[in-house]
């Protein structure tokens, strides 16, 4: 699967479920800055991704692997998920800050 297979809907929910991940776990910020300073390497990583499928395959979904691989082949996608974190982040300090004035 190559990049230019996935529609914007498809990278929309890729970047949403990492986001959601993310966010459960409360690594907002370091995942910002993670994603921040590989942003150029991305298309790299992603080769990598390819190049270990045979053996992540014994381990994950084939599919999903491939679809993940496929994502982060574009640095506008990383940008994509990186806006889909700010929005959980500023969610969470949205709630914070209502829950401190009560």
């Amino acid at each position: 699967m190559l990049e230019a297979d996935l529609t914007l809907s498809e990278r929309e929910e890729i970047a949403l479920k990492i986001a959601r991940r993310i966010h459960k776990f409360k690594l907002e910020t370091i995942a910002i800055v993670f994603f921040e300073s590989v942003k150029p390497l991305s298309f790299i990583g992603s080769q990598i991704m390819y190049f270990i499928n045979p053996l992540a395959g014994l381990f994950v979904d084939i599919d999903q692997y491939e679809r993940l691989s496929a994502f982060f082949e574009d640095k506008s996608n990383i940008e994509i998920l990186l806006r889909k974190i700010e929005d959980y982040a500023n969610k969470k300090g949205e709630v914070n800050e209502q829950s401190q004035e009560k």
